[in-house]
């Protein structure tokens, strides 16, 4: 097991990503939660996703704030309702495999959910820049003062998802639904960010 102390980046240390989010801080004071990776691929693409994605925004855009990070299979049942981790696509998960043996996310890689701990935060700005700027490998977008997502994988797809939220009825309740909005790779995904007009 890796040290959860020791530098994953420049500007983060493995421990940031791993004890992260409301879900983690409701959790980790049970005996019995564990949101350790368990796989070596996993401390190597969290390390991937800082050095080569965060530290870079960092540096060019100032404090970078973690807001979700990995998530284990323990982690992931523990998120309320209305909220959810894409297990085979968001990569959260990052390189950890099912009871069968097999990555739970083909994509591999690591991902997190941030902000610029700026006042005038612009997730359109911080999301065009960084994909014409790092190893982007997939990028949700959701609207100018909220979180990015944002994942590193050795092969990076570039990938940008725009994503719409909706307000229905669900169980006599007006929830919130967020929904992809369309998606592109390469030069169609940088076209895609700066058309967003939300």
């Amino acid at each position: 097991m890796q040290d959860l102390d020791a530098p994953a980046g420049v500007h983060f240390k493995f421990r940031d990503f791993i004890e992260c989010g409301d879900t983690w801080q409701r959790s980790h004071a049970d005996a019995a939660f564990n949101n350790l990776p368990r796989q070596a691929a996993t401390w190597g693409a969290l390390q991937g996703l800082a050095s080569y994605v965060l530290d870079p925004i960092w540096d060019h855009f100032g404090h970078v704030v973690l807001t979700f990070g990995f998530c284990s299979h323990a982690l992931s049942g523990r998120i309320p309702p209305g909220s959810s981790v894409a297990k085979n696509s968001d990569q959260h998960l990052s390189c950890e495999l099912n009871t069968k043996g097999i990555p739970y996310c083909a994509h591999l890689g690591a991902s997190c959910d941030f902000k610029i701990d700026v006042a005038d935060y612009d997730a359109a700005e911080v999301a065009v820049w960084a994909l014409e700027h790092t190893d982007v490998d997939a990028l949700y977008y959701y609207g100018k003062d909220r979180p990015l997502h944002i994942s590193w994988s050795p092969e990076p797809r570039g990938m940008v998802v725009k994503m719409k939220t909706t307000e229905q009825m669900k169980d006599s309740k007006q929830v919130k639904i967020r929904r992809p909005a369309g998606h592109a790779t390469g030069a169609a995904g940088l076209a895609l960010l700066k058309g967003v007009d939300y």
